[in-house]
């Protein structure tokens, strides 16, 4: 159920070792603990699915939604296809107010062109103690994806803290977050 809400059940348990931890800075430094956020990946034959954990300052920018001046995840992904064929990168950005965003690019220096985002899901709710929670549901043909052929993604998650001025990101890139090329790779099991 996408709705904001972190339950174990949903989420193999939420266990903290589990855990994909977002505390690296767009330079490859980490980040203090008190500002780290935590994600929960997982999937079936038809979708990606992905839960975030934001821990956020007094100075979160929770209201609108503007890429870089508000508090928002961002997914980006690249299936890698046997034949070694460039596919695009699909950016997803979802913001703590519960504005989605999708769009692709062909290179990681061009901003994703906006298209309709369709199937995918995402829903985005307050928590308590200063936390926000996204979950995303990603189905596959979304992103030219076949979970039979290939099985690998390059990948990265980023989320944006604007009042701590925080790119927290899986893979630093050294660039625009969206570089999946200078992140990592997921790998799906058949």
């Amino acid at each position: 159920l996408i709705d904001g809400i972190l339950n174990p059940a949903e989420w193999n348990g939420l266990a903290n070792a589990a855990a994909m931890p977002l505390a690296k800075d767009v330079g490859g430094g980490g980040v203090a603990v008190n500002r780290q956020s935590k994600a929960w990946l997982c999937y079936d034959q038809k979708a990606l699915y992905i839960a975030v954990d934001n821990l956020v300052g007094a100075g979160a920018q929770m209201g609108a939604n503007d890429w870089g001046a508000n508090d928002a995840i961002e997914v980006a992904l690249r299936p890698l296809r046997k034949d070694n064929k460039p596919a695009p990168i699909t950016v997803i950005r979802g913001y703590a107010n519960g504005f989605l965003q999708y769009g692709t690019t062909p290179n990681a220096s061009d901003e994703p062109k906006a298209m309709e985002p369709a199937d995918i899901r995402f829903k985005a709710a307050k928590g308590d103690k200063g936390h926000w929670v996204a979950e995303l549901v990603i189905p596959f043909h979304m992103i030219d994806f076949d979970p039979q052929s290939p099985t690998r993604i390059a990948f990265n998650l980023t989320v944006r803290k604007p009042g701590d001025d925080l790119w927290l990101m899986w893979e630093s890139t050294s660039g625009n977050s969206f570089d999946v090329g200078q992140a990592g790779i997921i790998e799906l099991a058949p």
